[in-house]
């Protein structure tokens, strides 16, 4: 969790190369493929990173963890395995998680839903354990903004 503008930067900064990646991607099934995402436990230089559900199965941890909510998975599914993964597994290596939210543009409601629950308990390893976590929504057509400018993913930094 990120109070300040200095601080929010550095967390997006750290995983625009994914969100850069991931947003140029239909089928994330591909993820499970060698070499398919750059920073992915497979890779041999760069910053490493566990990626759920589509990345190189690995015992290993890394300071980072990308989750994929594309509908394909049942959410509440992978969000129990990202906090097992920062609350135990994982404990005290991982310190940024990055939510990629692709699948539930028509129905933003019921992710809402779902993240409603798990929100408090990464809240918690955020206050407590120096978790850092935002969620990023992919958005396959653009949405206005306040401004008026039109883009195609919102970030929310929690």
């Amino acid at each position: 969790m990120y109070e300040g503008k200095e601080e929010e930067g550095i967390f997006w900064e750290l995983f625009s190369g994914i969100i850069k990646e991931l947003n140029e991607i239909k089928d994330y099934s591909i993820i499970s493929e060698k070499g398919a995402l750059s920073g992915d436990a497979n890779q041999s230089s760069g910053s490493k990173y566990n990626v759920f559900p589509y990345g190189t199965p690995t015992d290993e941890c890394y300071k980072s963890l990308v989750v994929i909510i594309d509908g394909k998975y049942n959410m509440e599914d992978l969000l129990t395995k990202a906090l097992m993964h920062v609350g135990i597994s994982c404990k005290g290596i991982t310190r940024y998680v990055l939510f990629y939210v692709a699948g539930y543009n028509k129905d933003k409601e019921a992710w809402d839903r779902v993240w409603d629950l798990f929100k408090p308990s990464f809240s918690f390893y955020a206050n407590h354990h120096n978790l850092n976590y935002g969620v990023y929504y992919k958005h396959n057509k653009p949405v206005n903004t306040k401004s008026g400018r039109k883009k195609f993913g919102a970030k929310e930094l929690l």
